[in-house]
């Protein structure tokens, strides 16, 4: 029987099959498998149902999420003290003791919660200090930064935002940081992008033909500065009065305060609220903009999403993905929190751009060169050169 290439462990506390950072891992376990490697998963849950990876089961106590954090770490660590010297690779997609490879999924948990301090309510607040899972997780983020730094280990960040947020908080070197972003599956588009009967279907359905339609994805509209869009679309339809915003996501509060300050501001019978999608394929379809001017954001994978439809897309700073626009013919980055101003003059720039350059086909090249560097073989690829 051939030898593997390298035995490699993978940590995931727990497999949800809905999970976003989960279905990267499994998707990098897989292709490890498929290029010879052997892959077994160290882990406190996985289905009885799916057997296609060696999987060891690691202990930890579940009566709530901090001590069930801690201990998984715990244990976790004294398994791969005996048994460190059986694979040649160790990558973590959960903060642990220690590892070769930590992906930080959700860059530094210290600057989420200050974040939350500075924009969250009061009970927000009080959580951030009250809540024995934010010091648990601080606590394994100091250690694992620490034994990264001297063990020359890896870090895997999903942009340039993630590695400045870390190395704001922790004394880790430049050069233990890669930047890897996320698979971002858009071949479920297909079908959908650069389809102009689709696009004029959709139109037709929505009755917005000869409307220009400004396009939000994502719930939790506070932090995705929906406000802010709302307050610009006022400005921009005294000089675009063909204009209106479709809203796709869920937030029963937010969205209930951004139609009261729609309908201070005017604009009320110009947006959309459509709800959260199944298939927002349909809504990148008929728009003609993307924005998103996110207070937070680790990565942002609508803003690929809506890229791969060759959209213009104006995003704050704060999204991790705003590191990929790096020429105003892709989009434009507005600050975080954006003002309605600054807003107001993006949307407006990428509007006139629109109507200069009805040919579009270098800009659109420009813009599937981002989605490509997120495509499934070359994040893949960019792994599989570190076993």
């Amino acid at each position: 029987m051939k030898e593997p290439m390298a035995k490699v462990a993978i940590v995931l506390r727990k497999y949800n099959a809905f999970g976003g950072y989960e279905r990267q891992a499994i998707i990098l376990a897989r292709e490890l498998i498929k290029a010879g490697h052997k892959v077994t998963i160290f882990t406190h849950y996985w289905p009885k149902d799916d057997v296609e990876f060696e999987v060891r089961k690691v202990p930890c106590f579940s009566f709530s999420s901090w001590l069930t954090t801690i201990s998984f770490a715990f244990f976790l660590d004294r398994i791969l003290q005996k048994e460190r010297v059986n694979y040649d690779k160790v990558i973590s997609f959960d903060r642990v003791f220690s590892t070769d490879i930590y992906r930080a999924g959700n860059a530094c948990h210290r600057a989420w919660l200050n974040f939350r301090i500075s924009h969250g309510s009061l009970k927000d607040r009080l959580s951030v200090f009250l809540n024995p899972l934010h010091w648990v997780i601080n606590f394994l983020e100091k250690k694992l930064f620490a034994d990264v730094e001297k063990n020359e280990g890896l870090i895997i960040v999903l942009s340039e935002q993630g590695q400045s947020q870390i190395q704001a908080y922790y004394p880790v070197s430049s050069d233990r940081f890669i930047v890897i972003p996320p698979i971002i599956d858009c071949q479920r588009f297909e079908g959908q992008q650069f389809n102009l009967s689709f696009r004029n279907e959709m139109r037709s359905k929505w009755e917005v033909e000869d409307k220009t339609v400004l396009l939000h994805v994502g719930s939790g509209f506070k932090i995705k500065g929906l406000g802010a869009t709302v307050r610009a679309l006022a400005h921009l339809r005294k000089t675009h009065p063909e204009v209106v915003l479709f809203v796709v996501g869920k937030d029963k509060r937010g969205e209930a305060l951004c139609q009261s300050l729609a309908d201070k501001v005017g604009v009320l019978d110009y947006v959309y609220f459509v709800g959260a999608q199944k298939d927002v394929g349909r809504f990148f379809a008929l728009a003609d903009v993307f924005v998103l001017p996110s207070l937070f954001e680790t990565f942002g994978a609508v803003v690929i999403e809506a890229l791969s439809f060759g959209l213009p897309v104006v995003v704050g700073e704060r999204a991790g993905a705003s590191s990929m626009i790096k020429n105003p013919e892709i989009g434009e980055i507005v600050s975080s929190p954006a003002t309605e101003q600054d807003l107001f003059m993006a949307l407006e720039s990428q509007l006139k751009f629109l109507a200069e350059n009805k040919e579009r086909n270098q800009t659109l090249e420009k813009r599937q060169g981002v989605v490509r560097s997120c495509a499934r073989d070359v994040i893949v690829g960019s792994y599989l050169e570190l076993v």
